[in-house]
């Protein structure tokens, strides 16, 4: 997302080319890694750290939070949705510029990402084609409200293209 001096610029559409440009250096292998986590595998600085947390998320009340935490859990698996939907989101641009949406599992983790409600993607300056709309369609989860696209100066679009994103909108949209 934007950063707070990006939020607090006038001209937003700088910003959202300045954010792109900061993310677009994170690096992809990092990227790749966060479209699959395990939360529930993961270490913490503390141990009682990751055993509250991990208990903070399958519900336990606070007698509860030092308890030896579950093996696992659906909704460890719901948060590594969220999670890996997150970087899919944030690393959209750098997957699209290298070209390896498809190959490393952004689609899927946006699509599965069960809470994610928008999707915020400026196109304009990666000139995406017919393929990169088609995949966008693809992830778009079934429970989105809204979608924002800036495909300004997106040259290779054409209304087949468009045409083709229209058909895989998930029927819950509500904004354009």
């Amino acid at each position: 997302g934007l950063t707070d001096a990006e939020k607090a610029m006038d001209n937003q559409e700088q910003a959202h080319r300045l954010q792109m440009h900061r993310q677009s250096a994170f690096p992809l292998e990092l990227l790749c890694k966060g479209l699959q986590p395990s939360l529930h595998k993961a270490k913490s600085s503390e141990p009682i750290d990751r055993i509250r947390i991990l208990n903070k998320i399958v519900g336990r009340d606070l007698a509860e939070l030092d308890a030896p935490p579950h093996e696992e859990h659906f909704r460890y698996e719901e948060v590594n949705r969220c999670l890996a939907g997150v970087f899919s989101h944030s690393g959209w641009l750098k997957g699209v510029l290298n070209r390896s949406i498809r190959n490393d599992g952004f689609i899927g983790a946006l699509c599965n990402d069960p809470h994610r409600r928008a999707v915020v993607l400026d196109l304009s300056m990666v000139d995406p084609d017919g393929a990169d709309l088609a995949d966008i369609g693809e992830a778009l989860p079934a429970q989105l409200h809204t979608l924002t696209l800036n495909c300004s100066r997106c040259a290779q679009l054409g209304s087949m293209a468009l045409d083709a994103l229209v058909s895989q909108l998930p029927g819950s949209l509500q904004h354009l």
